[in-house]
């Protein structure tokens, strides 16, 4: 029986439409370790492989770990919009940055 966890790894993966090849490859895991995350109940995965699904799913850690939340809020989304944001290189947060300033200029207009 799957786990609350193993329920919002599946749901966030298929959203993104990872298969689970794909999803094993971004958290450098085998497929059959993902399957086990999502469908077996005695599966514990470390705070590093947490970390990397929140990553490679676009969500907050916060809300894969949470098991009375059963779906991402607008802050989760913003939490998870934030974190892609501190990874990238300073070149690619200037681009983001002009992009931002360009659509509230555009908007004012």
């Amino acid at each position: 029986m799957a786990t609350v966890l193993g329920n919002k790894i599946r749901v966030e993966r298929k959203k993104l439409g990872f298969t689970l090849d794909h999803l094993a490859g971004l958290i450098d895991s085998s497929k059959s370790y993902v399957w086990e995350l999502e469908n077996k109940d005695d599966i514990n995965p470390t705070a590093e492989k947490i970390s990397k699904l929140a990553t490679a799913l676009k969500v907050p850690v916060e809300y894969l770990l949470n098991d009375k939340q059963e779906e991402l809020t607008e802050l989760d989304n913003t939490k998870s919009l934030w974190r892609r944001y501190e990874n990238l290189t300073p070149d690619k947060k200037a681009t983001i940055e002009a992009v931002l300033s360009a659509l509230e200029n555009g908007s004012k207009s």
